[in-house]
This record gives structure tokens, C-alpha cells and sequence, in this order.
């Protein structure tokens, strides 16, 4: 059953870059060559599909290693791949899902060629579904552990839980030098919108309000988190 899925991505994954190969030949034309956003959508589409093919590869990979990682190295040193490998995992995962979101964004706006609209859609999809299968295998990485389950509305504490003194620092000292880089990268996305509205006359003044809200939320968000009870 788990060969059949696995076929049945394999053909599907190759029918969607297929059908995006021959669109792109036979719809050149049709295009405004002019737009920009035209050939950003496709792009972050066609990187969103390799990306996928990256994932499906190093998903058999770490699977391969896990079920029996004596063959291929001692302990000590498979703790430290199937971390890393995880994470790495992990990392292709959102970058294809966040280009298939953009791809999707794109030519939605655009109202460009329902195909693309379609395939786009479905990338996201597949990677969804990728991303769901592949966070389930953390349990067979780690079956000495009580980890909790990717759906688990408590899965923060329960994580930290599980985790030694050392892995506890690791993650909170990572945690809060991605929150401080969004907060900055926030703020200045918020200027390079201000920029971007008076340079060439498009408005951006919803997407200012926007992240100006997310900065507001996610500051009170953290300091209620912190404060003293």
C-alpha cells in the first residue's frame, strides 16, 4: 500500500512539472512579457516543485538510515545526522510550501491562466501532505522518547518536556534570535513599503497596517508569555 502511494507521487509530482513544461511552451505568447509578477510566479512555482523533489528525496534518505543506521554509522554520530537531516527536512518543506503560496498568490491577483492557478494549488497540496506524512516520522527518529504528536494542542510544553537541559537551550536560544530577526525584518519590510509606495505611486498602505499589526500582536503575545505570575 505504502509502494502504491508512493508511485502515485512520484507519477503526480511528474505530471505537474509535465504540464508545466508544456504550458510554458505553448503559452508564451499570451503572456505580457512586460510583468514582472509574471515570471516571479513562475519561478517560485518551479522552485516550489524541485523543492518537493528535494523533500520526497531526503524524507527515503533519512528513512533508509533510520530503519537500521548501523550499517551506515555508529550512534554518536547518528544522532547528529537524523537531527540535522530532520531540520533540513524540515527547512525545504516551508520553503516549497511558502513559494507555492506565493506562486498561487500571484496568479490568482493576476488572473493568469487557470492552469497556473491549478497546478499551483496542487503543489501546495503535495507539499502539505509531505509536510503532514514527513513531522509523523519524529516518533520512529526518537522511539526511546515521549514526544508528542504534531497535532497536539499542547505540543510547545510537551516538547520541552521531553527534551534534556541542553537540547531546552539549544531550541530557546534559536527561538529568540528568530523572534528578534522577524521583529527587525518586519520593521524593515514596513520601510521598504513606505519606499516602494511613494517610488512608484502603488499604494501598500493595507499591507503597512498589516505587519505593523503582526509586530503589535506578537510583542504583547511575547511579553504576556514572559511576565511574572
Amino acid at each position: 500500500m505504502k509502494r502504491t502511494l508512493r508511485m502515485l507521487m512520484y507519477l503526480f509530482l511528474g505530471a505537474i512539472a509535465g504540464l508545466t513544461l508544456s504550458i510554458v511552451a505553448t503559452s508564451t505568447s499570451d503572456m505580457n512579457m512586460d510583468n514582472i509578477y509574471y515570471w516571479v510566479g513562475l519561478v517560485t512555482l518551479g522552485a516550489s516543485i524541485i523543492l518537493a523533489i528535494v523533500s520526497v528525496y531526503l524524507y527515503r534518505q533519512l528513512k533508509t538510515v533510520a530503519n537500521d543506521y548501523t550499517k551506515y554509522m555508529d550512534m554518536d554520530a547518528y544522532d547528529i545526522y537524523r537531527y540535522n537531516k530532520y531540520n533540513d527536512l524540515q527547512v525545504v518543506n516551508t520553503m516549497a510550501m511558502m513559494l507555492s503560496i506565493i506562486a498561487l498568490a500571484i496568479f490568482m491577483i493576476i488572473e493568469f491562466h487557470f492552469a497556473w492557478i491549478l497546478i499551483s494549488a496542487a503543489t501546495y497540496l503535495v507539499v502539505l501532505y509531505l509536510t503532514i506524512v514527513q513531522s509523523s516520522m519524529v516518533s520512529s527518529l526518537y522511539p526511546d522518547r515521549d514526544l508528542p504528536k504534531p497535532g497536539d494542542k499542547k505540543y510547545a510544553e510537551k516538547l520541552l518536556a521531553a527534551s534534556d537541559e541542553g537540547e531546552r537551550h539549544i531550541m530557546l536560544n534559536g527561538l529568540y534570535k528568530t523572534y528578534n530577526f522577524l521583529q527587525t525584518g518586519l520593521f524593515m519590510g514596513i520601510v521598504i513599503l513606505i519606499f516602494y509606495s511613494i517610488v512608484t505611486g502603488e499604494s501598500q498602505i493595507f499591507s503597512i497596517i498589516l505587519i505593523a499589526l503582526i509586530l503589535i500582536i506578537s510583542q504583547l503575545k511575547y511579553s504576556m508569555e514572559i511576565s511574572e505570575k
